[in-house]
């Protein structure tokens, strides 16, 4: 869990790739002020996810 949590601090955001996440890590992310993109649909998710990094 520690290394999830470093692992946001070093990051720019946030994009969570399964539906399956610990919530207190996703909650950790929500309440670092970065952007966090939740869980989208395979069929979605190159969409979703190049109009989240614009």
């Amino acid at each position: 869990m520690e290394l999830c949590k470093l692992a946001v601090d070093f990051s720019d955001g946030v994009i969570q790739q399964s539906e399956h996440v610990n919530e207190e890590i996703m909650e950790y992310a929500r309440q670092s002020g970065k952007p966090v993109l939740g869980y989208q649909a395979p069929d979605s998710i190159a969409d979703v996810c190049d109009e989240f990094l614009r």
